[in-house]
């Protein structure tokens, strides 16, 4: 499940930026995220929860919703790699490596406290 939250923020932020604010319609996420109006929902429930996105649902048919994207995909993979490193999961970790490289290296270097200063 972590790997698709990144993956979806990752989507989010091709097509809008970190921290800025817009009104959208879910039409608009839907092609974003390349899914159907029902997944959207569920996605941006997940996003929220992880405290990645701010949400608040437009009130009415044809108004818009306001999003805010509060992390970035750097942020996200450092999030999830500090999780599976406490819990001593590693298989994730060597996914997410082979999907984002170098950012995801950068992210574990940080999540294992192995930073120069």
């Amino acid at each position: 499940m972590a790997e698709s939250n990144i993956r979806r923020l990752n989507q989010l932020l091709k097509a809008y930026k970190c921290h800025n604010t817009y009104n959208v319609l879910v039409e608009d996420l839907a092609v974003a995220l390349a899914s159907s109006r029902r997944n959207v929902a569920l996605i941006i429930k997940r996003l929220v929860a992880l405290g990645w996105i701010e949400w608040q649902p437009a009130v009415g048919r044809g108004q818009t919703s306001i999003l805010r994207i509060q992390t970035s995909v750097d942020e996200a993979l450092y999030q999830t790699m500090m999780e599976q490193l406490q819990d001593d999961r590693f298989e994730l970790i060597s996914t997410l490596i082979d999907q984002y490289r170098e950012t995801a290296v950068k992210a574990l270097t940080r999540a294992m406290g192995l930073e120069c200063v």
